[in-house]
């Protein structure tokens, strides 16, 4: 979603998105911000490159959450990593580069579950956020 707001704090701007989401929709959903300059670097700085460019189905999710993570718990997320999935944790932000499809990945089987007590996030695929990235750059 691509909106501007005369309220500049990032948090007062989440909390107003996700009450109206609430009530509009019946249920919460975790809402992140950030700014056109921190997306924009977000891109920039994502960790995996060109691995997996040979892959037909290779992909990369960024999760946004709201504060980054404990350098404990993103060494124990970024061990997670398989010959196929490299997950790496920059500010607060988990990019996670796929070779497969992600329905085929080995960690997608317990995602949905959230067995490593993941705090609440938003995932978007970056070529998505490539996309809003460009939208905002006109």
């Amino acid at each position: 979603m691509i909106f501007t707001s005369p309220t500049r704090t990032a948090a007062k701007q989440e909390t107003a998105i996700a009450a109206f989401l609430f009530k509009n929709l019946g249920y919460a959903m975790p809402t992140r911000i950030r700014s056109a300059a921190e997306l924009s670097a977000i891109i920039a700085a994502t960790p995996a490159g060109k691995r997996f460019a040979d892959q037909p189905h290779a992909s990369t999710q960024v999760t946004f959450f709201d504060q980054m993570l404990s350098s404990e718990f993103t060494t124990k997320i970024e061990a997670l990593s398989t010959p196929t999935d490299l997950l790496t944790v920059k500010g607060r932000e988990l990019y996670w580069r796929c070779a497969t499809n992600l329905s085929e990945s080995p960690l997608w089987q317990n995602a949905r579950q959230n067995p490593h007590n993941l705090p609440q996030g938003t995932t978007r695929n970056l070529r998505t956020l490539a996309k809003i990235a460009d939208r905002l750059d006109r």
